[in-house]
């Protein structure tokens, strides 16, 4: 079963956002603005296993701020991305990440560096994802200030069409700090 670890921050004047990210990117006929924590995975440990780590990991982190800053692209083989950039300061994200990736051992497995970061757009396209860029640089504010209170993991579900879903499984809240 495939799953993914997530956070979806809650954005200060989120609606261009969105809205570039439901025009420019086709995950957003199943998932709105997220950060993977752990990116999709095949595991089948049963769900109060995995409930069981997140609790672990997660129970020393309290809900946090970040910033949402300039924009990147990625060029990879199959698809390419235009990620909005995450400023993290105190490195909460990657932390959270590592933690996760190492407590599920076997079960996942980080290829390459964890950055963190919202892919708002997504093309096989170099020439429409540079378009993108272009156009969206100008459009967006210096800084988004965002919140991180909940973190989700989904199973990712192919329906008869070979369209991907998300089902909820577990939804893990950070305390406030008071």
């Amino acid at each position: 079963m495939k799953r993914v670890i997530f956070v979806k921050p809650q954005i200060e004047n989120p609606k261009l956002i969105f809205d570039i990210f439901k025009k420019h990117n086709p995950d957003s006929s199943f998932v709105n603005p997220h950060i993977c924590l752990v990116f999709p995975f095949e595991s089948n440990l049963e769900t109060r296993i995995i409930e069981s780590i997140i609790n672990d990991v997660l129970s020393k982190y309290i809900s946090f701020t970040i910033q949402l800053s300039g924009l990147s692209v990625s060029y990879e083989k199959r698809n390419n991305f235009l990620f909005l950039n995450v400023i993290d300061e105190l490195n909460i994200l990657k932390q959270m990440s590592s933690d996760l990736y190492n407590c599920l051992g076997n079960n996942a497995k980080l290829k390459g560096q964890y950055t963190p970061h919202i892919t708002i757009a997504k093309s096989k396209s170099v020439e429409e994802i540079d378009q993108v860029n272009k156009d969206t640089q100008t459009l967006l504010q210096p800084i988004y200030n965002a919140t991180i209170s909940t973190i989700y993991c989904k199973k990712l579900i192919k329906d008869s069409n070979g369209n991907i879903k998300l089902e909820d499984e577990i939804e893990f809240e950070l305390p406030h700090n008071h």
